[in-house]
């Protein structure tokens, strides 16, 4: 069975992967973008996106500094972590699947 320190760090090793990908994605979006009709609409959303990543990945490097006493809250905050990279990571796909 999975100790809350073991699933805490698989957590971290997720979200990095996960934020890999939104990078990815965005590098993607931000190319097809200058093609796309409407090219302002698509540059707010990859605004928000970026601005969305950078406090992601902040808050990804706080939970990564805490103490080991901190890991049930760690695990709790990752839930919320991983909703809101999924929420990124759906609307960029949804962007890019417009432009095609």
């Amino acid at each position: 069975m999975e100790t809350v320190e073991q699933m805490a760090e698989r957590h971290i090793r997720e979200s990095e992967a996960d934020l890999v990908h939104i990078d990815v994605l965005m590098k993607r979006a931000q190319k097809m973008s200058a093609n796309a009709a409407d090219q302002v609409e698509a540059e707010r959303l990859l605004d928000q996106a970026m601005r969305q990543r950078a406090k992601l990945d902040l808050h990804l490097a706080a939970l990564k500094s805490k103490q080991e006493s901190d890991y049930e809250k760690l695990a709790e905050e990752g839930k919320r972590f991983k909703e809101v990279l999924e929420k990124i990571r759906s609307n960029i796909e949804v962007m890019l699947a417009s432009w095609l």
